[in-house]
């Protein structure tokens, strides 16, 4: 079967969830350059059927055996995004990658060249759900994104800040992107109250961030993908990408975006709240953004 490409970053990124909650628990990800990526997906492909139907692994599983799956998307204008996931079970390619498991906070599963990390949270009731968030890294530059806008005195600032609100909204809203977003925008609020004695930035809408519905599954080739990339095109053309295809009905024990709670109206700026904290630890910095602190 020719290796296929998501159409939609959100999509992908909801595919790897759900395969995820399923037992898809070991995985192999990265990127890979545009002129190699079509010789490596069907080097994966073939190791680890990753295009078998879904009778043929069913049938898998009752042997004992594990299967595959291969993810593609890509990620600038010369190279793609790849993950690689294997369930539990015999496979003689297995010691052909170095797989991790996804429940090793050590060695997380990223995504769009380090940008998200996939990660458990507790959800309504208590009990731990996969969700992605942004990795430290990115959270940190999109915050010192934040300060810039705010601080700015040039001409233009109302239309920096709505550009900002714009990306920020642009988002995928899985819940650990969501909390993030929260903090940033109290970052925002907070910063602007510092700077023009205003309790809230006046140059906002004020739009929530909604959450990810349950979406089908919409792929291209990737030979066709590959085709557009090397003419200058843009890799999924704009028809496919709007508007996407409608929400599917959840399966049976399905616990990933789709159950995620709409999101509450926006916390008031400056408000005290528990202090928790969500990303993960690392070494303090003087500039480092946590999620509901300032810096």
């Amino acid at each position: 079967m020719t290796p296929a490409v998501h159409v939609h970053k959100a999509g992908v990124m909801q595919h790897i969830l759900r395969c995820v909650t399923k037992g898809y628990r070991w995985h192999v990800s990265g990127s890979v350059p545009l002129a190699k990526v079509q010789a490596v997906a069907l080097k994966l492909s073939s190791l680890f059927d990753t295009g078998l139907p879904e009778k043929a692994r069913w049938y898998r599983r009752t042997q004992g055996k594990a299967n595959g799956k291969l993810f593609l998307y890509p990620c600038g204008p010369d190279a793609f995004a790849f993950v690689l996931l294997l369930t539990d079970g015999a496979h003689p390619a297995r010691d052909q990658e170095a797989f991790r498991d996804v429940a090793d906070k050590r060695r997380r599963l990223t995504f769009d060249q380090g940008k998200f990390e996939l990660i458990q949270l507790p959800a309504k009731g208590g009990k731990p759900a996969w969700t992605w968030r942004l990795r430290q890294a990115a959270l940190d530059r999109q915050a010192e994104a934040v300060r810039k806008a705010v601080r700015w005195t040039g001409p233009g600032q109302d239309r920096r800040l709505r550009e900002l609100e714009r990306d920020l909204l642009g988002l995928p809203g899985f819940r650990g992107v969501r909390l993030q977003l929260q903090g940033l925008l109290r970052l925002l609020h907070g910063e602007w109250a510092r700077a023009h004695r205003q309790d809230r930035c006046p140059h906002l809408s004020g739009r929530r961030k909604g959450y990810v519905q349950l979406l089908a599954i919409d792929t291209m080739p990737l030979d066709e993908v590959v085709r557009r990339m090397v003419r200058g095109q843009r890799p999924i053309p704009r028809d496919r990408l709007r508007p996407p295809k409608p929400p599917i009905a959840a399966e049976a024990g399905h616990q990933v975006a789709a159950a995620e709670p709409e999101p509450g109206p926006l916390p008031e700026p400056l408000a005290q709240e528990a202090p928790a904290e969500v990303v993960t630890a690392e070494p303090k910095e003087r500039r480092r953004f946590s999620l509901f602190g300032g810096r």
